[in-house]
Protein backbone atom coordinates (compact mmCIF):
# COMPACT_ATOMS: atom_id res chain seq x y z
CA UNK A 1 0.00 0.00 0.00
CA UNK A 2 1.27 3.48 -0.75
CA UNK A 3 2.38 5.89 2.00
CA UNK A 4 0.87 9.32 0.60
CA UNK A 5 1.88 11.23 3.60
CA UNK A 6 5.91 10.30 2.83
CA UNK A 7 5.89 13.10 0.28
CA UNK A 8 5.47 15.26 4.08
CA UNK A 9 8.46 13.65 5.38
CA UNK A 10 10.78 16.17 4.59
CA UNK A 11 8.69 19.22 5.36
CA UNK A 12 8.10 17.68 9.32
CA UNK A 13 12.34 16.82 9.56
CA UNK A 14 13.15 20.21 8.52
CA UNK A 15 10.53 21.41 10.85
CA UNK A 16 11.78 19.21 13.63
CA UNK A 17 15.46 20.40 12.83
CA UNK A 18 14.77 23.93 13.27
CA UNK A 19 12.87 23.54 16.66
CA UNK A 20 16.25 21.62 17.65
CA UNK A 21 18.14 24.66 16.66
CA UNK A 22 15.95 26.72 18.93
CA UNK A 23 15.86 24.43 21.87
CA UNK A 24 13.14 22.69 21.22
CA UNK A 25 12.44 19.02 20.90
CA UNK A 26 9.02 17.78 18.22
CA UNK A 27 7.05 15.38 17.74
CA UNK A 28 4.95 15.79 14.10
CA UNK A 29 1.52 13.48 13.43
CA UNK A 30 0.26 13.98 10.26
CA UNK A 31 -2.99 11.63 9.58
CA UNK A 32 -5.11 11.33 6.89
CA UNK A 33 -9.09 9.91 7.10
CA UNK A 34 -10.88 8.42 4.58
CA UNK A 35 -14.01 6.42 5.35
CA UNK A 36 -17.82 5.67 4.08
CA UNK A 37 -20.81 4.11 5.78
CA UNK A 38 -24.21 3.32 5.10
CA UNK A 39 -27.53 1.76 6.52
CA UNK A 40 -29.82 -0.65 5.34
CA UNK A 41 -32.90 -0.32 7.14
CA UNK A 42 -35.82 -3.06 6.29
CA UNK A 43 -34.05 -4.04 3.65
CA UNK A 44 -33.89 -0.38 1.92
CA UNK A 45 -30.52 1.78 1.66
CA UNK A 46 -31.34 4.78 3.65
CA UNK A 47 -27.85 6.91 2.05
CA UNK A 48 -24.34 6.54 2.12
CA UNK A 49 -21.89 9.04 3.71
CA UNK A 50 -18.30 10.00 3.01
CA UNK A 51 -16.26 11.57 5.75
CA UNK A 52 -12.45 12.61 4.98
CA UNK A 53 -10.17 14.89 6.90
CA UNK A 54 -6.71 15.10 7.71
CA UNK A 55 -3.82 17.54 9.09
CA UNK A 56 -0.63 17.87 10.64
CA UNK A 57 -0.22 18.09 14.91
CA UNK A 58 3.11 19.36 16.95
CA UNK A 59 4.25 18.64 20.41
CA UNK A 60 6.74 20.76 21.60
CA UNK A 61 8.37 20.46 24.59
CA UNK A 62 11.89 21.36 26.58
CA UNK A 63 13.66 19.56 28.70
CA UNK A 64 12.00 21.56 31.69
CA UNK A 65 8.95 19.71 30.98
CA UNK A 66 7.19 22.68 29.41
CA UNK A 67 5.42 21.85 26.42
CA UNK A 68 2.20 22.90 23.79
CA UNK A 69 0.49 21.45 21.05
CA UNK A 70 -0.69 23.05 18.28
CA UNK A 71 -2.38 21.52 14.99
CA UNK A 72 -3.03 22.52 11.17
CA UNK A 73 -5.85 20.89 9.69
CA UNK A 74 -4.24 20.74 6.51
CA UNK A 75 -1.59 18.20 4.25
CA UNK A 76 -0.18 20.64 1.95
CA UNK A 77 2.50 21.60 3.83
CA UNK A 78 1.29 25.25 3.96
CA UNK A 79 1.48 26.96 7.50
CA UNK A 80 3.90 25.04 9.38
CA UNK A 81 6.52 27.18 9.89
CA UNK A 82 4.07 29.18 11.61
CA UNK A 83 2.46 26.96 13.21
CA UNK A 84 5.86 25.89 14.57
CA UNK A 85 6.47 29.37 15.71
CA UNK A 86 3.48 29.75 17.55
CA UNK A 87 3.77 26.09 19.65
CA UNK A 88 7.19 26.70 20.34
CA UNK A 89 6.05 29.80 22.19
CA UNK A 90 3.24 29.03 23.79
CA UNK A 91 5.58 25.95 25.04
CA UNK A 92 8.23 28.65 26.72
CA UNK A 93 4.99 30.57 28.11
CA UNK A 94 3.94 27.69 30.22
CA UNK A 95 5.98 28.75 33.47
CA UNK A 96 4.69 32.42 33.20
CA UNK A 97 0.92 30.32 33.57
CA UNK A 98 2.38 28.45 36.46
CA UNK A 99 1.28 25.62 34.51
CA UNK A 100 2.65 21.86 35.48
CA UNK A 101 5.58 20.58 33.18
CA UNK A 102 5.17 17.20 31.49
CA UNK A 103 7.24 14.87 32.83
CA UNK A 104 10.65 14.21 30.98
CA UNK A 105 10.38 11.90 27.72
CA UNK A 106 11.77 8.37 28.69
CA UNK A 107 14.71 7.17 26.68
CA UNK A 108 13.96 5.01 23.11
CA UNK A 109 15.80 4.15 19.88
CA UNK A 110 15.31 6.02 16.93
CA UNK A 111 12.77 4.47 14.31
CA UNK A 112 12.65 4.88 10.08
CA UNK A 113 10.03 2.48 8.90
CA UNK A 114 7.49 1.98 6.81
CA UNK A 115 5.11 -0.40 8.92
CA UNK A 116 2.75 -2.39 5.79
CA UNK A 117 -0.94 -2.73 6.40
CA UNK A 118 -2.60 -5.91 6.59
CA UNK A 119 -3.65 -7.48 3.22
CA UNK A 120 -6.61 -6.27 0.83
CA UNK A 121 -7.30 -3.49 -1.10
CA UNK A 122 -6.83 0.75 0.12
CA UNK A 123 -9.36 2.69 0.61
CA UNK A 124 -9.93 4.60 -2.87
CA UNK A 125 -9.18 1.07 -4.99
CA UNK A 126 -12.95 0.25 -3.76
CA UNK A 127 -15.51 2.36 -5.88
CA UNK A 128 -18.63 3.86 -4.01
CA UNK A 129 -21.07 1.81 -6.32
CA UNK A 130 -19.50 -1.72 -5.49
CA UNK A 131 -19.52 -0.85 -1.77
CA UNK A 132 -23.38 0.07 -2.62
CA UNK A 133 -24.48 -2.79 -3.72
CA UNK A 134 -22.30 -5.23 -1.65
CA UNK A 135 -24.07 -3.69 1.39
CA UNK A 136 -27.28 -3.54 0.09
CA UNK A 137 -27.62 -6.61 -0.92
CA UNK A 138 -26.31 -7.94 2.61
CA UNK A 139 -28.86 -5.96 4.03
CA UNK A 140 -32.01 -7.17 2.05
CA UNK A 141 -30.91 -10.73 2.65
CA UNK A 142 -30.75 -10.08 6.51
CA UNK A 143 -34.53 -8.57 6.37
CA UNK A 144 -35.84 -11.41 3.99
CA UNK A 145 -35.17 -13.92 7.14
CA UNK A 146 -36.70 -12.17 9.89
CA UNK A 147 -39.64 -9.61 8.06
CA UNK A 148 -41.53 -9.85 11.22
CA UNK A 149 -38.56 -7.66 13.12
CA UNK A 150 -36.87 -4.41 12.32
CA UNK A 151 -33.71 -5.01 10.53
CA UNK A 152 -30.61 -2.21 10.56
CA UNK A 153 -27.96 -3.44 9.33
CA UNK A 154 -25.19 -0.80 9.23
CA UNK A 155 -21.29 -0.71 7.84
CA UNK A 156 -18.67 0.84 7.25
CA UNK A 157 -15.45 0.57 5.97
CA UNK A 158 -12.52 3.37 6.09
CA UNK A 159 -8.39 4.05 6.93
CA UNK A 160 -5.90 5.93 8.98
CA UNK A 161 -3.20 7.10 7.36
CA UNK A 162 -0.26 8.24 10.09
CA UNK A 163 2.98 10.00 9.69
CA UNK A 164 5.21 10.65 12.55
CA UNK A 165 8.79 12.47 12.83
CA UNK A 166 10.53 12.80 16.32
CA UNK A 167 13.32 15.11 17.22
CA UNK A 168 15.83 12.04 17.41
CA UNK A 169 15.60 11.57 13.76
CA UNK A 170 12.68 9.23 13.65
CA UNK A 171 10.36 8.95 10.73
CA UNK A 172 7.64 5.98 11.07
CA UNK A 173 4.50 5.70 8.52
CA UNK A 174 1.76 3.51 9.16
CA UNK A 175 -1.87 2.57 7.65
CA UNK A 176 -4.43 1.20 9.27
CA UNK A 177 -7.56 0.06 7.28
CA UNK A 178 -10.94 -0.97 9.07
CA UNK A 179 -14.27 -2.51 8.23
CA UNK A 180 -17.36 -3.63 10.34
CA UNK A 181 -20.89 -5.01 9.88
CA UNK A 182 -23.47 -3.96 12.77
CA UNK A 183 -26.82 -5.95 12.65
CA UNK A 184 -29.40 -4.57 15.20
CA UNK A 185 -32.67 -6.57 15.09
CA UNK A 186 -35.80 -5.61 17.19
CA UNK A 187 -39.18 -6.99 18.30
CA UNK A 188 -42.14 -5.32 19.34
CA UNK A 189 -43.59 -6.13 23.25
CA UNK A 190 -46.47 -4.71 25.24
CA UNK A 191 -45.10 -1.56 26.31
CA UNK A 192 -41.95 -0.60 24.75
CA UNK A 193 -39.27 -2.42 22.18
CA UNK A 194 -36.66 -5.40 22.71
CA UNK A 195 -33.18 -4.95 20.51
CA UNK A 196 -30.51 -7.29 20.30
CA UNK A 197 -27.26 -6.76 17.84
CA UNK A 198 -24.07 -8.73 17.13
CA UNK A 199 -21.17 -7.23 14.48
CA UNK A 200 -18.24 -8.70 12.51
CA UNK A 201 -14.90 -6.67 11.75
CA UNK A 202 -12.05 -6.68 9.14
CA UNK A 203 -8.81 -5.01 8.47
CA UNK A 204 -10.00 -6.07 4.84
CA UNK A 205 -11.89 -2.86 3.15
CA UNK A 206 -13.50 -5.77 0.51
CA UNK A 207 -14.99 -8.26 2.80
CA UNK A 208 -18.47 -7.08 2.49
CA UNK A 209 -19.09 -9.13 -0.63
CA UNK A 210 -17.41 -12.48 0.24
CA UNK A 211 -19.03 -15.34 1.19
CA UNK A 212 -17.76 -15.76 4.70
CA UNK A 213 -18.84 -12.60 5.38
CA UNK A 214 -22.37 -13.09 4.33
CA UNK A 215 -22.74 -16.33 6.06
CA UNK A 216 -21.71 -14.88 9.27
CA UNK A 217 -23.74 -12.07 9.57
CA UNK A 218 -26.87 -13.84 8.46
CA UNK A 219 -25.53 -16.12 11.34
CA UNK A 220 -25.19 -13.36 13.63
CA UNK A 221 -28.54 -12.10 12.57
CA UNK A 222 -30.65 -15.14 13.45
CA UNK A 223 -28.87 -15.28 16.78
CA UNK A 224 -29.60 -11.96 17.58
CA UNK A 225 -33.14 -12.22 15.87
CA UNK A 226 -34.10 -15.85 17.87
CA UNK A 227 -32.76 -13.83 22.04
CA UNK A 228 -35.13 -10.73 20.84
CA UNK A 229 -38.38 -13.06 20.01
CA UNK A 230 -37.17 -15.07 22.99
CA UNK A 231 -37.07 -11.92 24.92
CA UNK A 232 -40.98 -10.52 24.52
CA UNK A 233 -42.34 -11.87 27.84
CA UNK A 234 -39.28 -13.11 29.58
CA UNK A 235 -39.05 -12.65 33.11
CA UNK A 236 -36.37 -10.65 35.32
CA UNK A 237 -33.22 -12.41 35.89
CA UNK A 238 -32.58 -13.29 39.41
CA UNK A 239 -30.92 -11.08 41.64
CA UNK A 240 -28.22 -11.13 44.00
CA UNK A 241 -24.98 -13.14 44.03
CA UNK A 242 -24.70 -16.24 41.64
CA UNK A 243 -22.38 -18.49 40.33
CA UNK A 244 -22.24 -16.84 36.68
CA UNK A 245 -21.39 -17.53 33.19
CA UNK A 246 -20.44 -14.39 30.78
CA UNK A 247 -19.22 -14.58 27.21
CA UNK A 248 -15.94 -12.81 25.88
CA UNK A 249 -18.15 -9.62 25.13
CA UNK A 250 -18.96 -8.91 29.09
CA UNK A 251 -15.32 -10.23 29.72
CA UNK A 252 -13.88 -7.61 27.67
CA UNK A 253 -16.06 -5.29 29.47
CA UNK A 254 -14.33 -6.37 32.51
CA UNK A 255 -11.05 -6.64 31.18
CA UNK A 256 -11.30 -2.73 29.34
CA UNK A 257 -13.25 -1.13 31.91
CA UNK A 258 -12.22 -2.62 35.38
CA UNK A 259 -8.30 -2.80 34.79
CA UNK A 260 -6.99 -1.46 31.06
CA UNK A 261 -7.99 1.60 32.26
CA UNK A 262 -6.66 1.08 35.79
CA UNK A 263 -3.03 0.10 34.27
CA UNK A 264 -2.92 3.23 32.00
CA UNK A 265 0.07 5.42 33.76
CA UNK A 266 -1.70 8.46 33.16
CA UNK A 267 -4.34 7.34 35.67
CA UNK A 268 -2.05 6.41 38.64
CA UNK A 269 -3.10 9.52 41.14
CA UNK A 270 -6.21 7.30 41.40
CA UNK A 271 -6.32 3.93 40.30
CA UNK A 272 -6.67 1.26 42.33
CA UNK A 273 -3.91 -0.69 40.46
CA UNK A 274 -1.70 1.81 42.16
CA UNK A 275 -0.60 3.49 45.44
CA UNK A 276 2.11 6.70 46.13
CA UNK A 277 1.27 7.18 41.77
CA UNK A 278 3.41 4.02 41.47
CA UNK A 279 2.06 0.42 40.28
CA UNK A 280 1.11 -1.89 42.52
CA UNK A 281 3.81 -4.35 40.49
CA UNK A 282 4.40 -7.60 42.45
CA UNK A 283 1.20 -8.05 43.78
CA UNK A 284 -1.35 -10.79 43.36
CA UNK A 285 -4.89 -9.99 42.32
CA UNK A 286 -6.01 -13.67 40.76
CA UNK A 287 -5.55 -17.10 40.13
CA UNK A 288 -2.37 -18.39 39.06
CA UNK A 289 -4.15 -19.63 36.08
CA UNK A 290 -5.22 -16.33 35.02
CA UNK A 291 -3.47 -13.12 33.39
CA UNK A 292 -4.48 -9.79 31.15
CA UNK A 293 -3.37 -8.91 28.12
CA UNK A 294 -2.97 -5.77 26.12
CA UNK A 295 -1.66 -6.61 22.56
CA UNK A 296 -1.82 -4.94 18.82
CA UNK A 297 -2.53 -7.44 16.51
CA UNK A 298 -2.43 -7.09 13.12
CA UNK A 299 -5.75 -7.15 11.23
CA UNK A 300 -7.57 -5.94 14.54
CA UNK A 301 -10.06 -3.28 14.97
CA UNK A 302 -7.97 -1.50 17.03
CA UNK A 303 -4.67 -2.22 15.55
CA UNK A 304 -2.21 0.48 15.88
CA UNK A 305 1.85 -0.60 15.33
CA UNK A 306 3.49 2.39 16.41
CA UNK A 307 2.10 4.81 19.49
CA UNK A 308 1.42 8.57 18.42
CA UNK A 309 4.43 9.23 20.02
CA UNK A 310 6.30 7.21 17.12
CA UNK A 311 7.33 4.35 19.25
CA UNK A 312 6.44 0.91 18.62
CA UNK A 313 3.78 -0.43 20.57
CA UNK A 314 4.74 -3.68 22.82
CA UNK A 315 2.33 -6.51 24.25
CA UNK A 316 1.76 -5.51 27.89
CA UNK A 317 1.25 -8.18 30.41
CA UNK A 318 -1.25 -6.28 32.91
CA UNK A 319 -1.68 -9.55 35.10
CA UNK A 320 0.67 -12.26 34.43
CA UNK A 321 -0.91 -15.24 35.98
CA UNK A 322 -2.53 -13.54 39.17
CA UNK A 323 0.28 -11.17 39.66
CA UNK A 324 0.10 -7.25 38.65
CA UNK A 325 3.30 -6.92 36.24
CA UNK A 326 2.78 -4.26 33.18
CA UNK A 327 1.50 -1.13 33.12
CA UNK A 328 0.41 0.72 29.77
CA UNK A 329 2.56 3.48 29.63
CA UNK A 330 4.06 6.20 26.69
CA UNK A 331 7.05 8.47 25.77
CA UNK A 332 6.01 10.97 29.04
CA UNK A 333 4.43 8.84 31.85
CA UNK A 334 7.02 5.58 31.69
CA UNK A 335 9.84 7.46 33.74
CA UNK A 336 7.42 9.37 36.23
CA UNK A 337 5.54 5.89 37.73
CA UNK A 338 9.00 3.53 37.37
CA UNK A 339 8.07 1.63 34.49
CA UNK A 340 9.16 0.44 31.50
CA UNK A 341 8.14 2.06 28.01
CA UNK A 342 5.28 0.23 26.07
CA UNK A 343 3.96 2.70 23.46
CA UNK A 344 0.69 2.38 24.69
CA UNK A 345 0.00 6.49 23.42
CA UNK A 346 -2.86 7.21 21.39
CA UNK A 347 -4.90 10.12 19.59
CA UNK A 348 -8.13 10.26 18.25
CA UNK A 349 -6.98 12.61 15.57
CA UNK A 350 -3.51 14.62 14.95
CA UNK A 351 -4.60 17.12 16.73
CA UNK A 352 -5.38 15.42 20.13
CA UNK A 353 -2.73 15.39 22.88
CA UNK A 354 -1.51 11.57 23.19
CA UNK A 355 -2.47 9.99 25.94
CA UNK A 356 -1.84 6.25 27.50
CA UNK A 357 -4.50 4.14 26.23
CA UNK A 358 -5.44 0.05 25.19
CA UNK A 359 -5.74 -1.76 21.59
CA UNK A 360 -6.81 -5.10 22.09
CA UNK A 361 -7.26 -6.62 25.84
CA UNK A 362 -8.03 -10.12 26.89
CA UNK A 363 -8.25 -12.37 29.67
CA UNK A 364 -6.53 -15.87 29.35
CA UNK A 365 -6.24 -18.58 31.12
CA UNK A 366 -4.84 -21.85 31.27
CA UNK A 367 -6.06 -25.17 30.32
CA UNK A 368 -9.59 -23.68 29.01
CA UNK A 369 -12.62 -26.93 28.65
CA UNK A 370 -12.83 -27.10 24.86
CA UNK A 371 -16.38 -26.01 22.88
CA UNK A 372 -18.00 -28.77 20.85
CA UNK A 373 -18.84 -25.92 17.74
CA UNK A 374 -17.76 -22.38 17.20
CA UNK A 375 -18.82 -19.72 19.71
CA UNK A 376 -22.23 -18.62 17.76
CA UNK A 377 -23.06 -21.72 17.35
CA UNK A 378 -23.19 -22.92 21.17
CA UNK A 379 -26.64 -22.49 22.38
CA UNK A 380 -27.57 -22.47 26.31
CA UNK A 381 -28.15 -25.58 26.30
CA UNK A 382 -25.04 -26.76 25.14
CA UNK A 383 -23.62 -24.28 28.12
CA UNK A 384 -25.88 -26.02 30.10
CA UNK A 385 -24.70 -29.14 29.51
CA UNK A 386 -20.90 -28.06 29.33
CA UNK A 387 -21.19 -26.72 33.24
CA UNK A 388 -22.81 -30.38 34.05
CA UNK A 389 -19.76 -32.20 32.58
CA UNK A 390 -17.19 -29.51 34.76
CA UNK A 391 -18.78 -30.83 37.80
CA UNK A 392 -20.07 -26.86 38.64
CA UNK A 393 -24.11 -28.37 38.81
CA UNK A 394 -22.81 -30.49 41.69
CA UNK A 395 -22.04 -27.50 43.55
CA UNK A 396 -24.70 -25.02 42.08
CA UNK A 397 -28.47 -25.87 41.66
CA UNK A 398 -28.51 -23.09 38.97
CA UNK A 399 -25.91 -20.95 37.13
CA UNK A 400 -27.01 -17.42 35.81
CA UNK A 401 -25.71 -16.77 32.08
CA UNK A 402 -24.86 -13.24 30.93
CA UNK A 403 -24.78 -12.36 27.25
CA UNK A 404 -23.49 -9.88 25.49
CA UNK A 405 -22.73 -6.46 26.61
CA UNK A 406 -23.98 -3.10 26.07
CA UNK A 407 -21.61 -0.41 28.33
CA UNK A 408 -21.21 0.50 31.63
CA UNK A 409 -18.62 2.23 33.64
CA UNK A 410 -15.93 1.48 36.35
CA UNK A 411 -14.42 4.17 39.51
CA UNK A 412 -11.23 3.95 38.83
CA UNK A 413 -9.98 4.45 42.17
CA UNK A 414 -12.22 1.87 43.99
CA UNK A 415 -12.57 -0.76 41.28
CA UNK A 416 -16.33 -0.76 41.42
CA UNK A 417 -17.99 -1.36 38.48
CA UNK A 418 -21.50 -1.38 36.75
CA UNK A 419 -22.29 -3.34 33.57
CA UNK A 420 -25.37 -4.37 31.43
CA UNK A 421 -26.02 -7.29 29.81
CA UNK A 422 -27.88 -7.79 26.31
CA UNK A 423 -30.05 -10.95 28.00
CA UNK A 424 -29.49 -13.39 30.59
CA UNK A 425 -30.24 -17.17 31.71
CA UNK A 426 -31.08 -19.37 34.06
CA UNK A 427 -29.18 -22.39 33.59
CA UNK A 428 -29.85 -25.36 35.91
CA UNK A 429 -29.35 -29.45 34.86
CA UNK A 430 -33.01 -30.12 33.87
CA UNK A 431 -33.57 -26.62 32.39
CA UNK A 432 -33.10 -23.54 30.62
CA UNK A 433 -34.89 -20.44 31.27
CA UNK A 434 -34.67 -16.93 28.99
CA UNK A 435 -34.49 -13.43 31.52
CA UNK A 436 -34.25 -9.74 30.33
CA UNK A 437 -31.25 -8.05 29.82
CA UNK A 438 -29.23 -7.88 33.33
CA UNK A 439 -27.08 -5.67 35.28
CA UNK A 440 -23.62 -7.34 36.35
CA UNK A 441 -21.88 -5.09 39.46
CA UNK A 442 -19.28 -5.44 42.01
CA UNK A 443 -15.31 -5.32 42.94
CA UNK A 444 -13.27 -5.19 39.84
CA UNK A 445 -10.76 -7.24 42.15
CA UNK A 446 -13.23 -10.20 43.53
CA UNK A 447 -14.24 -10.76 40.18
CA UNK A 448 -11.30 -11.87 38.74
CA UNK A 449 -10.23 -13.50 41.99
CA UNK A 450 -13.77 -15.44 41.23
CA UNK A 451 -13.19 -16.50 37.70
CA UNK A 452 -12.84 -20.34 37.74
CA UNK A 453 -12.75 -21.97 34.71
CA UNK A 454 -12.87 -20.67 30.61
CA UNK A 455 -14.95 -22.48 27.59
CA UNK A 456 -13.30 -22.41 24.36
CA UNK A 457 -10.70 -20.61 22.44
CA UNK A 458 -9.72 -17.35 22.80
CA UNK A 459 -12.39 -14.54 20.73
CA UNK A 460 -11.03 -11.31 20.68
CA UNK A 461 -13.60 -9.49 18.34
CA UNK A 462 -15.37 -7.48 20.84
CA UNK A 463 -15.07 -4.13 19.53
CA UNK A 464 -16.37 -0.67 19.82
CA UNK A 465 -15.19 2.72 21.05
CA UNK A 466 -13.54 3.89 24.26
CA UNK A 467 -13.92 7.32 25.32
CA UNK A 468 -11.19 9.09 27.67
CA UNK A 469 -10.20 12.35 28.04
CA UNK A 470 -12.86 13.76 25.41
CA UNK A 471 -11.43 11.24 23.02
CA UNK A 472 -12.60 8.42 21.04
CA UNK A 473 -10.79 5.46 19.76
CA UNK A 474 -11.27 1.97 18.09
CA UNK A 475 -11.35 -0.46 21.27
CA UNK A 476 -11.51 -4.36 20.67
CA UNK A 477 -10.88 -7.69 22.75
CA UNK A 478 -12.18 -10.41 24.95
CA UNK A 479 -11.59 -13.46 26.46
CA UNK A 480 -11.52 -17.09 25.98
CA UNK A 481 -15.56 -17.51 24.20
CA UNK A 482 -17.51 -17.85 28.20
CA UNK A 483 -15.78 -17.50 31.66
CA UNK A 484 -17.25 -19.22 34.66
CA UNK A 485 -17.27 -16.93 38.17
CA UNK A 486 -17.87 -18.37 41.58
CA UNK A 487 -19.89 -16.69 43.77
CA UNK A 488 -18.90 -14.09 45.39
CA UNK A 489 -20.83 -11.55 47.93
CA UNK A 490 -18.90 -9.08 45.80
CA UNK A 491 -20.48 -9.85 42.29
CA UNK A 492 -24.10 -9.41 41.61
CA UNK A 493 -26.78 -9.58 39.73
CA UNK A 494 -29.35 -6.78 39.18
CA UNK A 495 -32.82 -8.40 38.96
CA UNK A 496 -35.63 -9.71 40.87
CA UNK A 497 -35.15 -11.00 44.84
CA UNK A 498 -36.25 -14.62 45.65
CA UNK A 499 -36.82 -17.51 43.10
Amino acid sequence: MAFALSKLSHRLRDLSRKASDGGTRLIARAQRHESLSAVVQDGTLEGISSTSMGGVGLHTFLESGSSALGAIDRLDGEGLSALLERTCAAGRSVEDHGLDPVPQAAETDPLCAEIPAPGGPAFREIATSRFRSEISALGSQVYGEHKDLAVRVAGSFGQDEWRIVRWDGSDIGFVVPRARVMVTVTARAAGGAITQHDYLSSSRLDFFGEDATRETVLQAARGAAGAARALVGAPPPPGGSHPLLIDHALAKGLAHEAFGHAAEADSFRTSILARDERFRRGERVGSDRISIIDEPIVGDHAYQPVSAHGVIRRKTVIVRSGILDEALTDLFSARDCNMPLRGSARAQDFASPPIPRMSNIRIEMVQPRPLPAPRREVSAETLRDLLGDAGIFERHPEVVYLSGYTGGQVNPKTGAFVFNSLLSYRLRPDAVEVCQPAVFSGSALAALRSIDEAFGDLVLDAIGQCGKAGQQVPSSGGSHAFLYLEPNDEVLVGGRSGP
